[in-house]
């Protein structure tokens, strides 16, 4: 087990230098992902971001250092960043326009996870209102039909996500791989909501 500044896994089995091997490479779907969307446009500049999670948590992971963990954050934040610029030139809307929606995203998910720590550690509830917009664009009458589906994919996977991120610890009695790299996997997977609403949804 392996116990960092406010996160604890349960995988900690050392191979070819990676402190968490397969915490480490099952990174790798978010490279996939950046393939998959390569030659769609609106992915312009957000595919790029998938890139760079794959590298930053990576080097979190296989590291276990503490400081690298702001550099997986950074990597997180960085690809929001461009799909909200990817959304503005989609939309053909400015990117000022669209900074309140994403700083208030931001912080508001950050508040979301700081109070529901006693519940789900590690931070976790901050991924709540995702679920919760992901359920909203479902029976949004504004959303196009074709996306909805990949709304409701997203919902369905990143709350099973949670669940994989929770069961971590407790599942190192059964298995001292845990289930953290579940999480990796699953949460890849809830980004193709967001991915065809701005599909669907270009001007």
């Amino acid at each position: 087990m392996l116990t960092l500044p406010a996160f604890t896994f349960c995988e900690a089995n050392s191979w070819l230098m990676m402190m968490q091997p397969l915490n480490t490479l099952s990174n790798l779907i978010y490279l996939v992902l950046a393939i998959w969307l390569w030659n769609d446009s609106s992915a312009r500049l957000h595919r790029y971001g998938l890139l760079l999670i794959t590298v930053c948590s990576s080097i979190w992971h296989a590291t276990a250092i503490a400081w690298t963990f702001w550099l997986d954050i950074t990597g997180i934040v960085i690809w929001i960043s461009l799909f909200v610029m990817d959304i503005a030139s989609a939309r053909k809307a400015s990117i000022i326009s669209l900074m309140p929606y994403l700083v208030g995203g931001l912080l508001g998910s950050v508040l979301t996870g700081k109070l529901l720590e006693a519940w789900l550690p590690m931070h976790s509830g901050a991924f709540i209102p995702f679920v919760v917009v992901m359920i909203g664009m479902v029976f949004h009458p504004a959303i196009a039909s074709k996306a909805k589906p990949y709304c409701a994919i997203s919902a369905i996977t990143m709350t099973g996500a949670l669940v994989t991120r929770e069961i971590d610890l407790p599942m190192c009695t059964i298995f001292a791989t845990g289930s953290h790299w579940l999480w990796h996997v699953l949460s890849a997977f809830a980004v193709i909501g967001p991915v065809m609403l701005l599909r669907y949804h270009r001007k």
